[in-house]
């Protein structure tokens, strides 16, 4: 069915007609396009504005407060995107096929669903840009954190800095064997454990792989210092008592054999030594 329009100027008509089914089409295409170009990029950047609010940023590290914080909004996909890709290839479909029949009304029908088919790709596209995962550190980044994090507290190290300290006054200054060879043990192992720790000098401006050194080398002539202390004071003792000085004096030798096992062969040798010297002057006292 068509209708028509015809009017009479002098020997001329004028007017026009067209059909029912091109008007039909027209109408629905010129009805259309605004909505369809206007309505989705509308709704999907108001999603980007909701969705963006919505969140709370973690605060940076890197940033000061002088520095200016950049708020944006990116369009995030609209819900039901397979929805839009139909609607698009129907509309872009129904225009190439009346493009034969009507160019304009054809161009008017095309013209949205290749719109709409633009927008959901370019939405796609942008929203897979921001889920791809993060690039990985280059080797300069990499160089610039810290291989490996220390294994140890500073309270550890602070903790057998003074068992060594503690240990190392009782053996210059201790008379007991007990204590003095007890201590010189804690003292190693309390180095030896803070060479495990650190290669660093934290042991009195020395590391404490020299500390450790220092113990081993010079065990011989600490022990000799001590067994002086000791032997010095087995003496006195003796020789105040008027009965068992001799007994005293083989305390002496008792008490240091039990170590015989921790004290090196030079300082065995001269623990020997004291006690022959305190036998041969007692014996010229008592004669």
């Amino acid at each position: 069915m068509r209708f028509g329009y015809r009017k009479k100027i002098g020997n001329f008509y004028v007017g026009g007609s067209v059909s029912s089914k091109e008007l039909g089409s027209g109408c629905l295409s010129l009805f259309m396009f605004p909505f369809y170009l206007v309505f989705w990029p509308f709704v999907a950047f108001f999603r980007g504005i909701s969705k963006n609010s919505g969140k709370k940023s973690a605060p940076s590290k890197t940033k000061t407060n002088s520095e200016p914080i950049i708020r944006t909004v990116r369009l995030q996909p609209v819900p039901l995107r397979g929805w839009y890709i139909a609607l698009g290839a129907i509309w872009s479909i129904s225009g190439l096929i009346m493009l034969t029949d009507d160019f304009a009304i054809g161009l008017l029908t095309l013209l949205p669903g290749a719109l709409m088919l633009a927008f959901t790709y370019l939405s796609w596209k942008a929203n897979r840009m921001t889920e791809l995962p993060a690039k990985p550190q280059t080797d300069f980044q990499l160089q610039q954190q810290p291989l490996s994090q220390p294994s140890y507290s500073q309270s550890q190290l602070n903790r057998q800095l003074q068992i060594f300290d503690d240990s190392l006054k009782l053996i210059m200054q201790t008379n007991n064997p007990q204590t003095f060879f007890g201590r010189y043990d804690d003292a190693q192992r309390s180095a030896q454990a803070m060479a495990a720790m650190t290669s660093d000098a934290v042991v009195h401006g020395a590391s404490p792989q020299e500390v450790v050194s220092m113990l081993q080398d010079q065990k011989a002539e600490t022990t000799n210092l001590f067994l002086d202390r000791y032997a010095k004071e087995t003496r006195l003792k003796a020789f105040e008592l008027t009965r068992g000085r001799k007994a005293k004096i083989e305390v002496f030798q008792l008490m240091t054999s039990e170590y015989d096992e921790q004290m090196p062969p030079e300082s065995r040798e001269y623990r020997d030594k004291l006690y022959a010297e305190m036998l041969e002057k007692l014996e010229s006292i008592e004669s």
